[in-house]
């Protein structure tokens, strides 16, 4: 007869957890008696396996899963002493504890024994009492090293992924400075205790005959404040490539920071437009210490506050927008630089402070280069030990030189408003695998002042071709399967598993800003390294949309250009911008 509440309790009770496995412990030794004997002593707590010599012992220890081996010294061949360093040998980095036994008590020969890896040792005939406390001791030093080599394991796999994310972190600065002009004459940009790196950032570009420069310290660093860089470089230089005033550029950043990131991740930064010409800068400072700007002669001319908070704080439209005007004659200098100059610190807790800094660099005017005095002040003022954060420097003189380099950078780029500007990132299988891999690019596409309205579009289009690159190329799925009833769950339950099991591969994803039939265009290419983008034939047939092919469908009714080639593997979409977004 069935008995219902039996039944209940045998469904609702968690499954037995399985025994845990025995120690186990090797016993090599030439006479069987003497291995029956030491068997016997241990079979009561712990597993045992035998073995007849030392070269059987070195074979089963390396074959078996054997957690102590206790072995006679004086075997035929090869004894304790020989076979224990090719026991530990065979062990690797894992800790396999021997004893030895012996029935006699030569120091010399114990002594050879220890040298050659024994970890401990018994003299014959063996106490039970004596042989389980070794065996016992011994397995909790092998489980101490046991949870020191996961650790270990641990903190490199964890120092390997800083390093990874350092690496990433550096290359998105990289990027985001590369179009910057640092090699203009009578610009300098130091990093005078840059040893690490940081969240300063550092942007220049010619706007016509003038210099727009921004200078950053975003809170935090790594590749948080990487992160935070990419966008505000992009909007930077689009802003100032379209002619944007500085105000319009204040506001964006503030809006798009704000609206990007956390209250965290904010920007503490002084944008500046140089004017040789009429000598005169536009100054809008939030957050980064007191501007300065230097007579020829040396004598402080002007300070510059900050006065508003740095950027991401507000949202646009409360960030106050205007910038302060200050002259700026034939040989005058100007100093920006981040709070770790004047708050460095020596020895003693004393800040170097805002004054030394004026003192300097009023004392260096008249040299030639006019930035070494506050150098050589602050190394000797910090000693040794360096400087507590890292200090970013930026200088400009207004010289004929510099006026002359603008106005034949003016030149080129009337020549050269042909020019392409792109973007390009790959991919591997473990950058795949992360969560939104594709969020930087997705992030640079919302810029406004580089595609406007048909930003959303582009990230449409990024997103299909990037999710078939992955799903058709690299992982060869097939997207008939999300024809039938439960096909987009086992889609993506196969997509999921192909996914952690990629070992190789890549996709190179490339945005450009470009033209295309005499008007301005985002041009998305994506690229993968496997067979190729599946739905290449129903590309070219326009065939009528599906279940397995609608993401190509939208990708083609949002794309002026679709060009499939290399056998699928190579896919560029091209979109159309209106003419007041030009590249």
């Amino acid at each position: 007869m069935l008995h219902l509440p039996s039944l209940r309790a045998n469904l609702t009770s968690p499954p037995t957890p399985p025994a845990a496995r025995r120690a186990r412990v090797l016993v090599v030794d030439d006479e069987p008696v003497n291995r029956a004997l030491i068997k016997g002593l241990l079979r009561r707590d712990f597993e045992v396996l035998e073995a007849a010599s030392g070269a059987e012992a070195v074979a089963c220890a390396s074959a078996e899963a054997v957690d102590v081996v206790v072995m006679d010294i004086h075997m035929p061949q090869m004894g304790g002493i020989e076979a224990t360093p090719l026991i530990k040998a065979g062990a690797g980095d894992r800790f396999l504890p021997v004893i030895l036994m012996t029935a006699s008590n030569e120091e010399a020969l114990l002594s050879e024994g220890l040298k050659r890896g024994a970890d401990d040792f018994l003299l014959k005939p063996v106490s039970r009492t004596l042989l389980e406390a070794k065996v016992n001791a011994l397995l909790r030093v092998a489980d101490v090293f046991r949870v020191l080599r996961a650790q270990n394991q641990e903190l490199t796999e964890r120092r390997a992924l800083a390093e990874r994310d350092y690496e990433i972190a550096r290359s998105v600065f990289d990027r985001a400075t590369r179009r910057s002009r640092f090699d203009l004459p009578d610009l300098i940009v130091d990093g005078l205790s840059l040893d690490t790196f940081n969240g300063d950032v550092v942007l220049t570009a010619p706007i016509g005959r003038r210099l727009r420069m921004l200078v950053g310290d975003f809170a935090g660093h790594g590749l948080g404040a990487a992160v935070g860089a990419l966008p505000a470089s992009e909007v930077f230089f689009a802003m100032t490539r379209q002619g944007f005033s500085l105000g319009d550029l204040v506001s964006e950043l503030g809006a798009k920071l704000h609206d990007m990131f956390s209250r965290d991740l904010f920007l503490a930064a002084c944008l500046v437009d140089v004017d040789l010409a009429s000598g005169r800068l536009l100054v809008w400072n939030g957050g980064l210490p007191d501007v300065l700007v230097f007579h020829r002669d040396g004598t402080l001319a002007r300070r510059v506050p900050s006065g508003r908070p740095p950027l991401g704080i507000l949202p646009g439209p409360a960030v106050d927008r205007s910038p302060v005007e200050v002259p700026f004659p034939p040989g005058a200098h100007l100093a920006i630089f981040s709070d770790g100059l004047p708050e460095s610190r020596a020895a003693d807790g004393t800040m170097f402070g805002m004054e030394r800094v004026e003192e300097a660099l009023g004392r260096g005017a008249v040299e030639q280069d006019w930035t070494a005095p506050l150098r050589t002040a602050h190394a000797g003022f910090c000693g040794p030990r360096g400087a507590d954060d890292d200090v970013t420097f930026v200088g400009l003189t207004n010289t004929p030189a510099l006026t002359a380099a603008l106005a034949s950078e003016a030149l080129a780029g009337q020549r050269g408003r042909g020019a392409r500007t792109s973007l390009q990132l790959r991919f591997d299988p473990e950058a795949l695998r992360r969560p939104d891999p594709l969020a930087p690019l997705l992030g640079w596409l919302a810029v406004p002042a580089l595609f406007g309205a048909r930003g959303a579009d582009a990230q449409v289009v990024l997103t299909e071709l990037f999710a078939n690159a992955i799903e058709h190329g690299l992982l060869e799925l097939d997207s008939k399967i999300r024809e039938t009833a439960d096909g987009f769950a086992t889609y993506a339950r196969l997509r999921d598993e192909g996914l952690a099991a990629l070992a190789a591969g890549l996709i190179t994803v490339n945005i450009a800003l470009g033209s295309r039939r005499g008007g301005p265009a985002i041009v998305i290419t994506v690229t993968d390294t496997g067979r190729g983008f599946s739905m290449a034939e129903e590309a070219r047939t326009g065939g009528p949309p599906t279940k397995a092919n609608r993401g190509l469908t939208l990708v083609r009714a949002l794309s002026q250009e679709l060009d499939i080639r290399e056998g699928g593997t190579t896919v560029e979409a091209v979109l159309t911008l209106p003419p007041r977004i030009a590249p």
